[in-house]
């Protein structure tokens, strides 16, 4: 299987209206959960032809549930991905364009801080958040092994 070329995405209306979209599906599915832009679209800056968003849900809610859920009320939309120490994945489908990547995490998950944390250390620094779209922008057309080793090299030399 041939590892996948990175395309990266300026954050246009475009891209916007495609993240207003998930967001405002999953916040009807998923009244409970709180829904929450996370990633570089949140900064905002150019994307990897992704949007992120995390679903907090309630303690008690059973992660595999929620990801059949989101996948029963549209089964051409999303899949469901792995549950990896309490995070679980879903993504949709290639062929509905921009990928969007879900993040299910239980509330008070310490990873909900990090996420939080990032964007706003991002938006608080607006020179920081160039240089790491400049990054971003240098990655087009490589693969993705590639721009997860600078992605992660940045995020480590910024204090990430």
């Amino acid at each position: 299987m041939e590892e996948e070329t990175i395309t990266i995405l300026e954050p246009t209306e475009e891209v916007f209206a495609k993240a207003f979209f998930y967001l405002n599906f999953l916040k009807e599915i998923l009244p409970k959960a709180k829904i929450t832009l996370i990633g570089s679209l949140a900064i905002p800056v150019c994307i990897k032809n992704e949007i992120d968003i995390l679903v907090e849900i309630e303690e008690d809610e059973d992660i595999l549930k929620v990801q059949e859920k989101i996948r029963d009320e549209n089964q051409d939309l999303f899949r469901i991905g792995p549950i990896v120490n309490g995070e679980g994945y879903s993504r949709t489908k290639k062929k509905h364009g921009i990928i969007c990547e879900l993040h299910i995490l239980h509330r008070g998950d310490d990873r909900i801080e990090k996420y939080i944390r990032q964007i706003e250390q991002f938006k608080s620094n607006p020179e920081l958040a160039k240089k790491y779209g400049d990054l971003k922008r240098s990655l087009d057309g490589y693969k993705s092994s590639e721009y997860k080793k600078a992605k992660n090299e940045f995020m480590k030399e910024n204090g990430f």
